[in-house]
C-alpha cells in the first residue's frame, strides 16, 4: 500500500492541474492533502481525484468559498471518520479508518505554527487523543511544523516544546518512520523563501504494530513538464510511504 501526504499550499490555486497529474504519477492508494480549502480550485482537485479512482473522500472544510486551511483524505479504499471528544482543531485534525486489506487508522494532521499560539495546545491534544482511542494499526501523518534541533533544521526554528512532543510520542511507542529507515540522514521538506534554509516539517509516525510494515519512505517534490523547479507545485515536498501489509 502506498500513502502520500502533501501540503499543497493555499488550496492549490492555479496549480491544481499540475498537482493532480503529479498525484496520478505517484500512484498512491490513499492521499492526504493539507492546506486544502473550500475554494473552487480545491473543490476541482477533489472532483478530479474522485473521477480518477479515489471516490472515497473525507475533508474538514465546511463553508463554500472559505479560505481556511483544512484537510482532505481520499482513498481507493472505503474511509470512516473516527469520532472523538478530544478538544482539537477540527480543521487541522482528521482521524479516519482506512478499510484496506488490513484496516489502518490514519490520523491526518496539520499542526499550526508557533506564532499562532495554538501549536502546543494542538500537540498536547494529539497526545490526549492517543491516550483515549485504542489503535491496533495506525500512523500520524502530515505537516507537523516540528522537528529536532540541528538535525531537522538548517537554521534555528525548533526548540524544547517541539522536541518534548516528539519525545512524548516516542514514550507512547510512536516512531518517526523516516528516522526508522534512514537513521540520522538529513533531508528537508520545506525551505524558507527568504533564507532558503531547509527544515523537515512533514512527518509520519507509526505505532509498534504498524512500523514493521514500513518498507519505503521518501520526500518527493512536485514537478511539471515545463519546470523542474523544486517549488513549482508546492513549497512542501510530499511524504511518499510504502507499506507491506502482513
Amino acid at each position: 500500500m502506498k500513502i502520500v501526504a502533501w501540503n499543497i499550499r493555499s488550496g492549490g490555486g492555479t496549480r491544481v492541474d499540475g498537482i493532480f497529474h503529479q498525484l496520478l504519477s505517484w500512484g498512491a492508494e490513499t492521499i492526504l492533502l493539507s492546506e486544502f480549502r473550500c475554494t473552487e480550485a480545491s473543490q476541482s482537485l477533489a472532483g478530479m481525484l474522485a473521477a480518477a479512482g479515489w471516490p472515497n473522500q473525507l475533508s474538514t472544510i465546511r463553508v463554500p468559498g472559505e479560505t481556511t486551511n483544512g484537510l482532505l483524505v481520499v482513498s481507493k479504499w472505503p474511509l470512516t471518520k473516527i469520532e472523538h471528544r478530544t478538544r482539537i482543531d477540527s480543521y487541522r485534525w482528521l482521524p479516519c479508518l482506512i478499510h484496506s486489506r488490513r484496516p489502518i487508522v490514519l490520523c491526518a494532521m496539520h499542526i499550526p505554527n508557533r506564532v499562532t499560539g495554538k501549536k502546543i495546545p494542538f500537540q498536547q491534544a494529539v497526545i490526549r487523543f492517543l491516550k483515549k482511542i485504542p489503535i491496533e494499526h495506525g500512523l500520524l501523518m502530515g505537516d507537523t511544523n516540528s522537528g529536532f534541533r540541528h538535525i531537522d533544521e538548517e537554521s534555528s526554528a525548533f526548540g524544547p516544546a517541539e522536541e518534548n512532543w516528539i519525545h512524548q510520542l516516542e514514550h507512547r511507542m510512536w516512531r518517526d518512520g523516516y528516522r526508522h529507515l534512514h537513521g540520522d540522514r538529513r533531508e528537508f521538506s520545506w525551505y524558507s523563501p527568504n533564507g532558503n534554509n531547509g527544515f523537515r516539517l512533514d512527518h509520519a509516525y507509526f505505532n509498534p504494530q504498524t512500523l514493521p510494515w514500513l518498507k519505503a519512505f521518501s520526500y518527493e517534490w512536485g514537478q511539471t513538464e515545463n519546470s523542474s523547479r523544486r517549488d513549482v507545485l508546492s513549497d512542501h515536498a510530499a511524504i511518499n510511504i510504502t507499506l507491506e501489509l502482513t
